[in-house]
């Protein structure tokens, strides 16, 4: 499929189906991998069941035990049937029911009831047994690409290196020698990052196929690496405003410099994601959801422990929640009545994965603020579809952590991010630079130059921020009027003679008026370097905004 789609020669409609049938192809990989995987630890978590089973019986009138047992055996049942083994799931189902159904307190029937719990976890062994057996002969799946990269290089230089490269750091490449066939491959297919040979931009251009590609690329931040082939001399400012993650030399593409970079180009990727949380007490089910999220572009976390929930929300800034409803500790109900008192959280979509379809439960998800609910087992295109369904709807509201206006970071996901990256700067004594930008005479363009004019300029300096820039470092509408930037691994120094550049994009662009005429405005720019000017995200905040103030002046 993939040399049919590389030839070019296909009319667009067939080329699409076949993209589509590619994109399900990886999926099912993906998906009969994680099947595979979860087949090798049945056994593990059926003997799990049989000792929680052991325990209860020796000990009837022991609450906790019995309630240990059903909870191992709902497990079971919702994660053996999303994985496709439903006869699993229905013995696990058929256990949990008997396990219910006993009553500590009076001997009636109860001999009965343990005999068939026993009957069936025994027979659930066999099966297993039996299931184990016959699937170790299928083949092993292939492994999923980290991602798909589009090379920009000279013909007949590196590029042996290049694919060697790219099969160390598990990455589809294709390669095209010219900036005008980068283009019209972009326009064929969309691609998760680009190492572009600056040997091959435009004449007297900066860094214009890197600015192209990020325009083809509807508002996504491409992660990107560049090799100076014609020693430019390029400064450390120049690569981190040009957008590059990575800068080689024409000496530096080895086959292992060039694996390094596209593990690098990865990494930054993976911040640009749509992002889901999976909170779910059963790691299987975790590891379900990823197979069959990762292959579409979504980035997945997951977190076993639900008394966790606030830090790792913070931590990761998820645009949609999948939420269990049965846990140890806290209930998906519980936890969800925590996300949507919480001013950050309260607008984030959570689906519910519950056991529970009936009326009663679906009321009771949609009580506690749930936005939809999945019925256990789990289906495949039922989690893509209404997954997806709920990120489309959540991005283009502008209700997740994307300003609507300027597509860039609101504040709170801005924050809540920079403090990460300042943590983990930190942690490796690297330094960090928060930068202000503010539009000068922003409160009064509306008023001078018509309606949606300041609008209008947000929504330019947002697209020129993401056209610019690593794909690692952060961008956020900080206030009104007024941006900002986070760089780690940069020095305030660096920041500084970036926004040089951006002035000078800036300042050559005209903005369209309500009275038919063009005009133009400025911007004024302050810094912050961690930790010389404060140490967490709200000191170097203030200490940017009266530079602000003072630049203004």
């Amino acid at each position: 499929l993939t040399e049919l789609l590389e030839a070019g020669e296909l009319d667009e409609e067939e080329a699409n189906r076949l993209k589509k049938l590619k994109r399900r192809i990886e999926t099912q990989n993906a998906i009969a991998g994680a099947r595979r995987n979860f087949l090798l630890t049945l056994p593990e978590g059926w003997n799990e069941l049989t000792d929680a089973v052991k325990k209860a019986r020796a000990n009837p009138k022991n609450l906790i035990l019995l309630q240990d047992a059903m909870g191992v055996a709902h497990k079971l049942k919702g994660t053996s049937g999303s994985y496709g083994y439903s006869k699993i799931g229905q013995f696990a189902e058929r256990i949990e029911n008997f396990l219910v159904s006993v009553d500590p307190y009076t001997d009636t029937e109860q001999e009965v009831i343990w005999a068939e719990i026993i009957r069936t976890v025994t027979e659930g062994v066999q099966i297993i047994s039996d299931l184990t057996r016959a699937e170790t002969g299928e083949s092993t799946t292939a492994k999923m690409p980290m991602m798909t990269c589009l090379a920009v290089i000279p013909e007949q230089t590196y590029q042996g290196p290049m694919k060697g490269a790219a099969t160390d750091a598990n990455c589809e490449l294709e390669i095209v020698g010219s900036s005008v066939g980068a283009l019209v491959k972009w326009k064929k297919r969309r691609f998760e990052a680009a190492i572009i040979d600056l040997g091959l931009d435009p004449i007297g251009s900066r860094f214009k196929l890197a600015r192209d590609l990020r325009q083809q690329d509807q508002g996504s931040i491409l992660p990107m690496c560049f090799i100076d082939s014609k020693s430019l001399n390029l400064t450390r400012h120049d690569t981190v405003y040009g957008g590059a993650s990575v800068l080689l030399t024409e000496d530096d593409t080895t086959r292992g410099a060039l694996s390094e970079a596209m593990q690098i180009l990865g990494i930054a990727g993976q911040l640009r994601k749509p992002r889901v949380l999976c909170i779910d007490d059963d790691p299987l089910l975790s590891t379900f959801v990823e197979s069959v999220l990762q292959p579409q572009g979504i980035t997945v976390r997951s977190l076993n422990e639900p008394i966790m929930v606030l830090e790792v929300m913070s931590e990761f800034q998820p645009d949609l929640v999948l939420l269990d409803v049965i846990m140890p500790g806290l209930t998906g109900y519980e936890v969800c009545r925590l996300l949507k008192s919480t001013d950050d959280w309260a607008h984030i979509p959570v689906i519910f994965l519950t056991s529970k379809s009936d009326e009663a439960g679906k009321r009771a998800a949609f009580t506690a603020g749930g936005t939809d609910f999945l019925s256990k087992p789990v289906l495949v295109d039922e989690l893509s579809s209404r997954v997806k369904a709920h990120l489309i709807k959540a991005l283009s509201e502008g209700t997740t952590r994307i300003d609507a206006q300027s597509k860039v970071l609101t504040y709170h996901a801005f924050e809540g991010e920079t403090a990460h990256l300042l943590a983990l700067c930190g942690s490796q004594s690297q330094p960090l630079s928060l930068g202000m930008i503010k539009i000068a005479d922003y409160d009064s363009l509306d008023i001078n130059y018509g309606a949606f004019s300041a609008e209008h300029v947000v929504g330019k300096l947002g697209e020129l921020l993401r056209e610019r820039y690593r794909a690692e470092d952060l961008r956020g509408r900080f206030e009104e009027g007024v941006f900002a930037l986070a760089l780690p691994g940069e020095s305030d120094e660096t920041l500084k003679l970036t926004f040089e550049l951006l002035k000078a994009d800036w300042d050559g662009m005209w903005f369209p008026s309500g009275r038919g005429e063009e005009f133009q405005t400025g911007l004024i720019f302050s810094s912050a370097e961690f930790p010389q000017q404060g140490d967490n995200f709200q000191r170097l905040a203030e200490y940017a905004l009266r530079g602000l103030k003072q630049n203004a002046i």
